[in-house]
This record gives C-alpha cells, sequence and structure tokens, in this order.
C-alpha cells in the first residue's frame, strides 16, 4: 500500500467503512481479523487437572504445601498459561435491505428498528412512509419523520462546522451499495432537512465517481417524488391516516405504510403534536418551494379569533376558516403583531369581531412572509387588517359607508385641523369603518409595511436602512371614531378655541395613543413625554413649568406619653375586681325584686 492508504490496513477502519457502504448488500460479507485467545499447551506439559480448570480464575494449582520442589514445578507450568493469535470471522453486513420488502409484510418494530439504524436515534418515529416509485426512474425508498425537530435544522451540513464532510439524513444506495450521504444539492430541500430514510435505485449508474452522480438529472426526478412523498405522509399526519382524496401519484407507489394513531378521548391530536414540531419547517416551505406552495398551504395552521388563544393546541386550518366565512365574505382577515394578547385587544379588528369576521392572528416573525406568498387560497383573497385598503363584508360595508358619509360633512373641521397641526405624521386623517370602542386607530399604506415588520425590519443588524426605507412611511394614515365621545369633544374643542395650545396637545396625545395601540413605535418619544407632563400637570392643577427646587422635609415628631392611661403602681387589682362583683351582684338582686313586684301587681 502506499503511504497515504495505510489506514486501509488498520482492521477498525475497515470494518468501518464495510458497515458504512456494504451494509445491506445480498451476500454475506465476513472481516478475518486477529484476535488474542487463551493458549492450550501440549499434554506433556501441562497437568490434565488442570486443562480442566483453566477457564475458574479463583481455582489454584493443588500441591503438597509441604513440597516445596512440587510447588515450584505447579509455579512454572501455571506461568505457561498464556495467549496466542487466532484468525476469527466476522459477519459484517448482519442488517437486511428492509426497503426491498413489500410494506404489507414489515411490522411497526422493524420499520422502528431499521429507523434506529439510519437514524442512530432510541425515539420513535412519528411517522413513516415506505413506497416504490415508477417512471423516468425506478427506485425504492423509506422516509421517516423525527419524533422532534432537529436542532440543526436548516443548517447546511459542514456549514459552520469543523466537520465538512457531516452527512445528510438521506442515504442513496445504488443496488444496496451506499453511494453517498453527502450532497451537493440535496435530495430533499432545506425546509425538510429533518426527514431522515433510504433512497435504492437500480438505474443509477455505478461506475462513475460520486461528483459525477450528483450532477445526474435523474437525482431531479428521485428529489421531485421525495417531496411529494413526504407531502403526502404529512397528509396521513393530518388526517390520521385516510386515503389521499386526490389520487395523486397513485400509480407511482407500490405500497405506502404510514403510522395511523387512533386518537383517544382527551389526547391531543397526532397532527397537533406534529405541528408544534415542525410548523415552522412548513412555513420556510410556503416562503421557497413554489411549486408544491398549495400543498403547503393545506398543512399550515393558525390561531384565530375563533381558537382559544390560552389553549396552544387550539388550532385552525385555512379549509376549516373557509368552512366558517360569511356568505358575503370575499376575504381571509389575518393581523400580526407581537403575541397573542396583543393582537386579540387589538383596536384594529373591533369592528370585525363585532360582525362575526374570523381574524387570522400571526404572532410569529415569519407568518407575514408565509402569508405574502399567498396572494389567495382556494379563490379567497388575504386582507391585511391593518392596511388601508380593509374592507368588510359587502353588506356591512356599505352600511358603514353610508354612516360616515353623514358624518364626513360635520367632522371636516376637525379633519382639516389634524391634517394641519400633525403635519407630516399622517398623510391622511379620515372616519373608519373599522372601531367600535376605540376613539382612533393608525393604519398603514396598501404596499407599505405593517407594524410588525417595521419592527423587524428595524431589528435587523446588518440591513441598510435605504434598501427598505421606501417602505417605511413616516406619514401614516389615523382613522377616527365618528361616534366616539373623545373624538367629539375633541371636534367642540376645535370648533370653539382652534387656537387654544391645549387643544393642539390633546390632538398629538390622540395620535401618540393610536401610534402605540396599533403596534407602531413613536419616532419621538421626549415630545410625547413633554405632552405627558403637560396634560398630567393640568389635571393636578400644578405649574409644570416650575423649576426644580430643593426644600427641607419635616422631622418626624416623638410621640408623646398618653395623658389618659392610668398608671395601675400601686392599686390592689384584686380588690377593684372584687368590689365591682359585689356592685354587679347587687344589682342583679334589685332588678330580680322589681320584678317579682310587676308579677303580683
Amino acid at each position: 500500500l502506499k503511504e497515504d492508504a495505510e489506514e486501509y490496513a488498520d482492521t477498525p477502519r475497515l470494518k468501518e467503512l464495510l458497515q458504512k457502504y456494504s451494509q445491506f448488500i445480498s451476500f454475506p460479507i465476513f472481516l478475518e481479523e486477529l484476535q488474542n485467545v487463551d493458549a492450550k499447551p501440549d499434554d506433556d506439559e501441562y497437568p490434565p487437572e488442570l486443562d480442566d480448570k483453566k477457564d475458574d480464575d479463583d481455582d489454584a494449582v493443588q500441591v503438597d504445601e509441604n513440597d516445596d520442589d512440587s510447588a515450584d514445578d505447579a509455579d512454572e507450568k501455571k506461568a505457561k498459561l498464556t495467549t496466542e493469535q487466532v484468525k476469527t470471522k466476522t459477519h459484517i453486513n448482519i442488517e437486511r435491505p428492509l426497503w426491498l420488502k413489500d410494506p404489507s409484510e414489515v411490522d411497526e418494530k422493524s420499520y422502528n428498528e431499521f429507523y434506529s439504524v439510519i437514524s442512530h436515534s432510541y425515539d420513535a418515529p412519528m411517522a413513516h412512509s415506505h413506497f416504490k416509485a415508477e417512471g423516468e426512474i425506478e427506485f425504492r425508498s423509506i422516509l421517516y419523520v423525527p419524533s422532534e425537530l432537529p436542532a440543526n435544522f436548516m443548517s447546511k451540513p459542514g456549514e459552520d462546522s469543523a466537520d465538512k464532510s457531516k452527512p445528510h439524513n438521506i442515504r442513496l444506495f445504488v443496488r444496496r451499495v451506499l453511494v453517498t450521504d453527502v450532497f451537493e444539492s440535496t435530495l430533499l430541500p432545506g425546509y425538510l432537512s429533518f426527514i431522515t430514510g433510504v433512497v435504492d435505485s437500480d438505474d443509477l449508474p455505478i461506475n462513475i465517481s460520486r461528483e459525477m452522480l450528483q450532477k445526474s438529472k435523474l437525482l431531479d426526478v428521485i428529489r421531485r417524488k421525495l417531496v411529494r412523498k413526504a407531502l403526502e405522509m404529512f397528509k396521513n399526519i393530518m388526517t390520521s391516516g385516510a386515503e389521499d382524496e386526490n389520487g395523486e401519484d397513485a400509480g407511482e407507489a407500490e405500497g405506502e405504510a404510514a403510522e395511523k394513531p387512533a386518537k383517544k378521548e382527551g389526547e391531543v391530536h397526532p397532527y397537533v403534536k406534529f405541528w408544534h414540531n415542525f410548523g415552522r419547517a412548513i412555513k420556510a416551505g410556503v416562503i421557497d418551494d413554489s411549486s408544491n406552495r398549495q400543498r403547503l398551504a393545506k398543512l399550515l395552521r393558525f390561531k384565530s379569533s375563533h381558537t382559544d388563544i390560552k389553549n396552544p393546541d387550539d388550532i385552525t386550518s385555512l379549509d376549516d376558516y373557509l368552512d366558517r366565512m360569511k356568505e358575503d365574505q370575499d376575504y381571509i382577515y389575518h393581523l400580526s403583531g407581537e403575541n397573542l394578547e396583543k393582537i386579540s385587544t387589538s383596536p384594529l379588528i373591533e369592528k370585525l369581531i363585532e360582525k362575526g369576521y374570523e381574524v387570522l392572528y400571526l404572532d410569529h416573525p415569519i407568518d407575514e412572509h408565509v402569508i405574502t406568498q399567498l396572494p389567495e387560497y382556494e379563490g379567497s383573497k388575504f386582507m391585511a387588517v391593518g392596511k388601508d385598503n380593509m374592507k368588510l363584508g359587502d353588506a356591512d360595508q356599505k352600511i358603514e359607508k353610508e354612516r360616515n358619509e353623514r358624518a364626513k360633512k360635520m367632522y371636516k373641521p376637525l379633519i382639516k385641523y389634524l391634517k394641519d397641526k400633525l403635519g407630516d405624521k399622517v398623510s391622511k386623517v379620515k372616519l373608519s369603518t373599522r372601531l367600535t370602542s376605540s376613539p382612533c386607530v393608525v393604519s398603514s399604506d396598501q404596499y407599505g409595511y405593517s407594524a410588525q415588520m417595521e419592527i423587524i425590519m428595524r431589528s435587523q443588524a446588518f440591513t441598510d436602512p435605504e434598501t427598505y426605507k421606501h417602505m417605511i412611511q413616516k406619514a401614516k394614515i389615523m382613522e377616527l371614531n365618528p361616534r366616539h365621545a373623545l373624538v367629539k369633544a375633541l371636534y367642540d374643542r376645535v370648533v370653539s378655541n382652534p387656537d387654544d395650545p391645549r387643544t393642539e396637545t390633546l390632538a398629538n396625545l390622540l395620535y401618540d395613543s393610536a401610534i402605540i395601540t396599533s403596534g407602531y413605535m413613536i419616532h419621538d418619544p421626549s415630545d410625547f413625554l413633554l405632552r405627558m407632563k403637560t396634560v398630567l400637570a393640568a389635571s393636578m392643577d400644578v405649574d409644570p413649568d416650575v423649576p426644580v427646587e430643593d426644600f427641607d422635609f419635616p422631622e418626624e415628631e416623638e410621640e408623646e406619653e398618653d395623658a389618659d392611661v392610668p398608671d395601675l403602681d400601686g392599686i390592689n387589682l384584686d380588690g377593684v375586681i372584687n368590689e365591682q362583683l359585689d356592685n354587679m351582684k347587687a344589682e342583679a338582686a334589685a332588678a330580680a325584686d322589681a320584678d317579682a313586684e310587676k308579677e303580683e301587681l
């Protein structure tokens, strides 16, 4: 062997290579190696009685204690119990290729044991898919969904790691010989990198380099079919093993076996557990995989105004949302925010909730990106509640518009006043059709960033603000509730005394409160603090411009002794008590005599 190939003469290295690449070869492979065993001396040198006891460490050679010569001879013969090296054969490829069997012949225990072999995990998989694909290329495969999302999810093999040959979870075999488990272009997209499995094909060439094989167009065909089967496996979990209603790819598979857990009373549905573990992967797939976007959309789950926000297992699908839509509802409403509590109490959804519309709550940072990749679902378009173009159903929208038409003429002075005083803070002031109990709200332009997206973009460490400056507009759209008492009171102030500085302060404060409740950030906190101080000082009848002065605090006065407390020193307490008892007895006797006289009368 050459110097750089001497490692292949090392027995442990040979064993490792055989187990990795030839573990599932159909014919047996034995590895011959040297092992140390106990040597058995010749009969003329070793007493027969010791041969029967050579395996017992606790037994000693029986000799006469008084005969020193015999003891020395026995010790010398016992020292000859040495070891010798003999050649042994070890069967290396004891595992059988499970994917070659028909799915109906394999039980659940065998699937779990095979999963432990290829994944080195002792946890049972959540689901599996065993199938045979036919068409442009024929191959067999077994795919597994692990019980939990791996820690290195969405990270490429060897990326940011000292191990540049870190394998993928998918192993590619050609005629049961492992070709590779590290791919330049993966057999599965990044959002499905958590799936573990094997792929075996007899149609791929094996007499070319692995680098040339990875450039083969046949791998693209395998990739598309694996993605389709993975999505079908997810759908089986969602429907608890129900058959595919669409019958997609029915001709490809010879058979498919997936877990079909029965849902017991009070038990969480298997797909809820799947979503908690792999929901982020499905959302990433909607963004990255345009060819399977509609299939992935059916797997999405959200919190909504129809679910219990305190119960993490209470989630809804887009199909369930469509079933609950009102008759004249054309849009799927959604609102993004920092958390579920803030979204559910947002003034932006007041009218929608009052009219019986369901709103999807997007509380994860990636949710809004997902919705932007789905312009519509089953013919219904998505509508961002926080945008200026938000519309109700046809009937409700018509009623609200008619009510606002009558109020527009009245509130025209207030709208003009707010536009002049707020300046470049607002691009438009109008009467709102979305408010019920809140005085006002702030919305963004139809093509601008929402409040949550604006916060996310500003928090990016390495993002150039110039790249998204045109999407973050300083000027917002202020919407007024024409039936709220605060708006009516501000209107009266504007009509009666528009030059009063307090009117302008109240107008700015009303805008600041709308900015906060709508989820946006206040651009100038110092002005907001100054206005708050002015309002608080006026309510407490204090001049806010009075300078802060130091003054002496009153000293704590000593408590004076209570003059009403009698001095008990020198008083005979027993005599006082006896005297009180005698007086009580005399009063009781006098009362009894008086009662007796009344009875006689």
